[in-house]
């Protein structure tokens, strides 16, 4: 038997039949990979967190040092499909380079052809009821456009979206596509009816997360807006990996986008946010967007703010101020009013204000918006004093610290300091320096500030007061809210002479801001005690 048994084991088939059950298996996986690779030679793998990118899987992520985050990224089939365009604008033409294989090309038949033309043929926009949602626009929403909008859950992100599709049909009396992938549509619906905000013209829903079924039903009805709620939540059967990731965020939003420019159709597209306040998703979907919105507010305050960190066809910077009510979210013409409304009425005397408060005019976009500025020192019990900002960057106040310890002898570095902006409001200019400085001193020393001045300036490390921009915007502002003094850094006569119902107070230095400002000089035998 012994004889019979050694020419079977030495035939190719016995041979891997002896081979364990787990080696075949690996061998088996291998080789398809192997031949899958070889006819998806263009395939990539991409870390959905990061982006990173590497030809072949890894468990760990070298960039962000996450565990099993790579997905596999196939070569997107739609940007190999042949664009083709069927209205052409008046005034230009097709171009000789265009072919079959390429993309249709477009140039403008004369300079002054274009010229010409009306303005609105170029660039069309959608009016807004709203003043301050139109603010932030840029003057109304571009046709065409594709708009982020990104928050924390809860904050009213798709009230806002349903507050800008009724005010858009209330201008056009057109139709609206509102495409939930979160809710049914019992449940939009009851929402919409509750807030009560469509007068007029045509609102359809749809509850879908499918990217070509929503773009199939776009092209059926043509809307003049559409709102995606939210992106994270699409897909593509075009990407093998799930919604949310990298691949599939990138690939959706690049589809809506062609549909949105190819159509002219205003397209708002939701976002989440992650941990850090970032938005979900690769940084590429920032700029394929037209324009960026983050929704902010605090969770126990009613008050948002609508601030733009990305506009193609207006101002960067631009905020609007929201209030949350039953029938959605209403807007505060005059903000600086609200964030005041208690600062100005602390106090019987006009002229004394409180103690660790001071008001500085900021400036965000093209408006001046005064805010009150808070501090609060005590001794601390601790070895390492602790410091404490809200609104405000604390590396700046970092930087406060130090120089009113080592310029004014002021003893900072045993006393534990808390900075606080009112109403949740968050500045990230360098003029609020002067205000945050003087609202410190007058706790550390027990002084009050004068209840009507406006602090401006930048705080240099020398102790110097730095000149900042758009002054006769602040000062404007501050007149109409019945301030009478305005402490600033030196600046041009003309400026000066231009202001008649206001003071303004030039000084060179931190010092004499903080005796101007101070109701009484500080007094440091009094902080020493």
């Amino acid at each position: 038997m012994f004889f019979l048994l050694v020419p079977l084991f030495s035939s190719p088939k016995r041979l891997n039949g002896v081979l364990d059950d787990y080696k075949q298996k690996r061998y088996i996986v291998l080789k398809e990979w192997r031949c899958k690779a070889i006819n998806d030679h263009c395939s990539k793998y991409a870390c959905r967190n990061c982006e990173y990118q590497t030809l072949k899987w890894l468990g760990r992520c070298p960039r962000c040092q996450e565990w099993d985050s790579f997905d596999l990224v196939y070569q997107p089939s739609s940007l190999q499909k042949k664009y083709e365009r069927d209205n052409i604008p008046q005034g230009w033409r097709k171009s000789s380079l265009s072919s079959k294989e390429t993309a249709d090309l477009f140039c403008v038949e004369g300079i002054s052809q274009v010229m010409e033309q009306d303005s609105k043929s170029v660039e069309r926009r959608l009016a807004l009821t709203s003043q301050e949602l139109s603010r932030v626009f840029g003057g109304g929403i571009v046709t065409g456009s594709v708009i982020l909008i990104a928050g924390d859950p809860g904050v009213g992100k798709s009230t806002l979206a349903v507050q800008i599709a009724a005010e858009i049909l209330q201008r056009c009396q057109s139709k609206v596509i509102y495409v939930s992938g979160e809710e049914s549509i019992p449940q939009l619906v009851g929402r919409i009816r509750r807030l009560n905000l469509v007068q007029g013209g045509q609102l359809n829903v749809l509850s879908e997360s499918d990217v070509d079924r929503i773009i199939d039903t776009v092209k059926v009805h043509s809307p003049v807006a559409l709102v995606i709620d939210s992106i994270q939540t699409c897909f593509t059967e075009e990407i093998s990996s799930g919604p949310g990731t990298v691949s599939q965020i990138r690939e959706c939003a690049a589809k809506l986008t062609q549909i949105a420019k190819e159509n002219n159709i205003a397209t708002f597209l939701i976002g989440h946010v992650t941990k850090s306040g970032d938005i979900a998703g690769p940084k590429v979907l920032e700029h394929i967007v037209d324009t960026v919105l983050y929704l902010e507010g605090e969770r126990y305050s009613r008050h948002r703010i609508l601030r733009c960190v990305k506009n193609r066809f207006g101002s960067t910077s631009e905020i609007a101020v929201l209030e949350m009510t039953q029938s959605g979210l209403s807007q505060v013409l005059n903000p600086s009013q609200l964030f005041l409304s208690q600062h100005r009425s602390g106090v019987d005397d006009s002229s004394i204000g409180l103690e660790g408060s001071a008001v500085v005019a900021a400036m965000e976009g093209t408006r001046a918006i005064l805010v009150e500025v808070q501090g609060l020192a005590f001794r601390s019990a601790f070895p390492q004093p602790r410091r404490t900002a809200n609104g405000f960057d604390l590396s700046r106040l970092y930087v406060l610290l130090a120089v009113l310890s080592k310029r004014l002898n002021f003893p900072f570095q045993t006393y534990d300091v808390y900075l606080n902006v009112v109403g949740g409001f968050r500045i990230q200019e360098p003029s609020a320096d002067l205000a945050a400085a003087v609202c410190l001193v007058s706790s550390l020393c027990e002084v009050r500030v004068r209840k009507d001045t406006i602090f401006l300036g930048e705080v240099g490390l020398c102790g110097e007061l730095r000149s900042c921009w758009d002054l006769e915007r602040r000062v404007l502002e501050a007149e109409k809210l019945g301030f009478r003094r305005f402490i600033c850094p030196s600046v041009d006569s003309q400026a000066v002479t231009s202001f008649s119902n206001i003071e303004i107070i030039q000084c060179a230095v931190l010092q004499d801001a903080l005796d101007a400002g101070l109701c009484s000089k500080p007094l440091l035998k009094r902080v020493m005690s």
